[in-house]
Order: structure tokens, then sequence, then C-alpha cells
């Protein structure tokens, strides 16, 4: 009798989805287990860091800077993220 298993997502597809400069940084780095140790989330926000600039130098500057966080475990700590009081004084007019 054969067994039921979940499908569960492969790897090789998260990597193929992944902008190239970013996959070759993660790979030069060898930073895949950092990188892959964090929420969906945060790669998320990440890919579309990467990805934005039109200029390949650029990509690869902001891959670069990716690969280096994910191989130190540090890729969620480098996200800065506003405090509320940031969010309140920038609607002020003063």
């Amino acid at each position: 009798m054969a067994e039921h298993r979940e499908s569960l997502p492969d790897e090789s597809d998260d990597r193929e989805s992944l902008p190239d400069e970013l996959f070759e940084a993660l790979s030069q780095a060898d930073a895949w287990a950092g990188w892959e140790e964090q929420p969906a989330d945060v790669q998320a926000l990440y890919v579309t860091w990467v990805s934005r600039p039109r200029r390949a130098r650029e990509r690869r500057e902001r891959a670069e800077t990716t690969a280096y966080y994910a191989a130190h475990g540090a890729l969620d700590k480098a996200i800065r993220r506003g405090s509320p009081w940031e969010a309140i004084t920038s609607i002020l007019p003063w």
C-alpha cells in the first residue's frame, strides 16, 4: 500500500525564484543555511529589495549585502523597522 505523504515544497523551486544576483551571492558566500532559516516574509522583503533597481551593479551590491547578513545569521536584525514614535513625528508639521 502506498503511503500518503504531503507534497513538500522543493528547495530548488524556491532557489529558482530568486533573482540571479541573489542566487549567486548566496552561493558565493555559502549563506544558504542562513537564508533558508528566515521566515518567508523576510525572504520576500529581501527578494523585492534586491530586484527593485534597474542597474545590475546596484542589484549585485544589494544581493551581496543580503548574503553577508544571511551568512552571519543576522538577516532579520538587519531590517530597519520604524518605531511608532518615528511614524508619529513623520506626520507632524514641525
